[in-house]
């Protein structure tokens, strides 16, 4: 079980979260020296980092634009977090603090630098693209088949860029 405090005034809160992800809180007025190890944010609760390697990256022409969304309503529309990278390696490293759970991921390698993945007249992708489990669309992605689970035992996801014509 993993003991976690947080001082508001002079009162310490006691969060225990055990392996089933449910939160007791008790109240204590006792400090010790071996829980100011222990205190932390209460806005870094929760939080863990969830990092995906992108590979295949076109090297120094333009910039990795990373996206994730938590919600299928969100989906291609409003990302949840996104990151941009360099293009100075083939691969590179997008890391975001968030809670467990479960996120649509899409890539794409801004070419232009113009902040949007550009189409050809089909509305297929122009740019080099890439999705969570490395799914390849024929059409528009679908936010389910994009979906990675980030939990506690998962590694780095690695998803591959690629050109669709």
């Amino acid at each position: 079980m993993k003991i976690m405090n947080l001082f508001i005034s002079t009162v310490l809160f006691v969060f225990s979260v055990n392996a089933h992800d449910n939160v007791n809180i008790s109240f204590s007025n006792d400090l010790n020296d071996s829980d100011a190890n222990k205190v932390i944010l209460l806005s870094s609760i929760g939080q863990q980092t969830l990092d995906i390697k992108v590979a295949n990256i076109k090297i120094n022409t333009g910039k990795i634009i990373v996206e994730i969304y938590h919600s299928k309503s969100s989906w291609l529309k409003t990302p949840y977090k996104k990151v941009v990278l360099s293009t100075d390696q083939e691969a590179q490293i997008a890391s975001f603090d968030v809670p467990y759970g479960k996120y649509a991921i899409t890539i794409y390698q801004d070419l232009n630098e113009n902040s949007e993945a550009d189409m050809n007249f089909l509305s297929i992708p122009k740019e080099p693209i890439g999705f969570g489990n490395n799914y390849k669309p024929f059409g528009e992605p679908k936010y389910e088949s994009c979906t990675i689970e980030f939990n506690a035992n998962s590694k780095p996801h690695t998803i591959n860029l690629y050109k669709v014509f």
